[in-house]
């Protein structure tokens, strides 16, 4: 059974240009922040803060995806928050009144969203549950995509990537690991996965994810490559999770090339998360 969590539903689908979708060719509007937090996934629960941020808490195995598809999303952000936590820091800012303003870029230009201390029903969090960067980021981008936590329930990580660093980003297909390696030298990766057969209709990969320990349809981040093997972190979090399959997920792993080029059909890359507006 297909459950309201993403852990469980493989929300996110693929399609050739790479961009990880749960409705194929809808983008919501981006760019501007508006009064109130997000509608949709009520409820809304406070937490306390201020949420964690040291390095150690900024990194893509803290991210845990909740009950949304925005994988391509968390993705994004964890490959970000392990290229340069401090970036992190600079555009989540905890205001006075214990409101948050998270800092978005829109053609390059920055956008600030300011969203309450609060989160929905199973919202992105750490791998213990506890509400952190991934909460606040994921709820201002549902405000940042269009004001709905649907607006972010399927996109492109390439999007994500230039919607949170203000760089142009870029996503390519049958990349090597040395062309891999050039990307993460410059900045921020994320890996989509093949499709995962004839159950979802909008794929049009040319082949299938054959290790069932890796997710469909999915957004992985790139780490590093070290001795012929690269590794790759699941947004799901440190212990994976059920998919739909009825297989059980990993929350990390590490491939040969081949074993890469057999699961993996893109790469979306960025340049260093620093704007070149603010270089």
């Amino acid at each position: 059974m297909v459950e309201r969590n993403a852990k469980e539903q493989e929300r996110a689908s693929t399609g050739d240009s790479g961009t990880v979708r749960g409705v194929p060719g809808v983008q919501a509007a981006a760019g501007k922040d508006r009064e109130g937090d997000p509608t949709g996934g009520t409820p809304h629960e406070n937490f306390r803060t201020p949420i964690p941020m040291s390095d150690a808490d900024l990194r893509a195995d803290m991210i845990e995806q909740g009950g949304i598809g925005d994988c391509w999303l968390l993705a994004g952000l964890g490959s970000v928050a392990q290229s340069d936590p401090g970036f992190i820091r600079e555009h989540l800012v905890l205001n006075e009144d214990g409101t948050y303003t998270i800092t978005f870029y829109k053609d390059g230009d920055p956008v600030q969203i300011t969203v309450e201390a609060s989160s929905i029903q199973n919202p992105a969090t750490d791998p213990d549950e506890n509400p952190n960067f991934a909460t606040i980021y994921e709820k201002a981008a549902a405000e940042f995509f269009g004001g709905d936590y649907s607006d972010i329930d399927g996109d492109d990580p390439q999007r994500a990537l230039e919607a949170i660093t203000g760089n142009a980003a870029q996503t390519e297909r049958e990349l090597s690991f040395a062309e891999i390696q050039d990307r993460l030298d410059a900045g921020p990766v994320v890996a989509t996965t093949e499709s995962g057969g004839d159950w979802n209709p909008f794929t049009t990969h040319d082949g299938d994810v054959d290790n069932e320990q890796i997710v469909a349809n999915h957004a992985y981040v790139v780490t590093e490559i070290v001795d012929g093997r690269v590794h790759l972190i699941n947004p799901w979090g440190p212990d994976g999770g059920l998919a739909s399959d009825g297989h059980d997920k990993v929350g990390d792993i590490w491939l040969t090339e081949e074993e890469y080029r057999e699961n993996f059909s893109h790469i979306s890359s960025v340049p260093a998360p620093r704007p070149a507006k603010e270089r």
